[in-house]
């Protein structure tokens, strides 16, 4: 099996802001350390470098396909690549904590599904 690198950025993201605040406390609360983490903007990541782009909303999945054509081969929902139900995984931060932490639990199982499919091979780069 090939390696795999995973790299984080926002499509709104300024990058090199730290986590804090309402981020820092939901990501503690599904068991994510995010203290050391900073923020990138995908302005600033050369797409070239990955295999795969995987977004969480359908409105990132259609500004990335208009801001970077070239790349629309490896621009991926991550609901689709996970094969669940759903089309989007909300911004958690734009509802109440209870709905927060849900909306993190399901991402978690998104991410977790999306490298079950990578390591027995159903997902390869440039799947489409």
């Amino acid at each position: 099996m090939k390696d795999w690198h995973a790299d984080s950025a926002g499509t709104w993201a300024k990058t090199g802001q730290v986590v804090e605040g309402p981020s820092l406390q939901l990501a503690d609360a599904v068991g994510v350390d995010l203290r050391q983490f900073h923020t990138k903007s995908i302005e600033d990541v050369d797409l070239d470098d990955f295999e795969m782009v995987v977004v969480m909303e359908k409105g990132h999945l259609e500004s990335l396909l208009v801001e970077y054509p070239a790349y629309k081969e490896k621009i991926y929902l991550a609901t689709e690549l996970a094969e669940m139900a759903g089309s989007d995984i909300p911004d958690p931060l734009l509802y109440d904590r209870d709905s927060a932490v849900s909306i993190l639990h399901d991402l978690q199982e998104c991410v977790r599904l999306i490298c079950n499919r990578i390591l027995v091979g159903e997902i390869q780069a440039r799947v489409r």
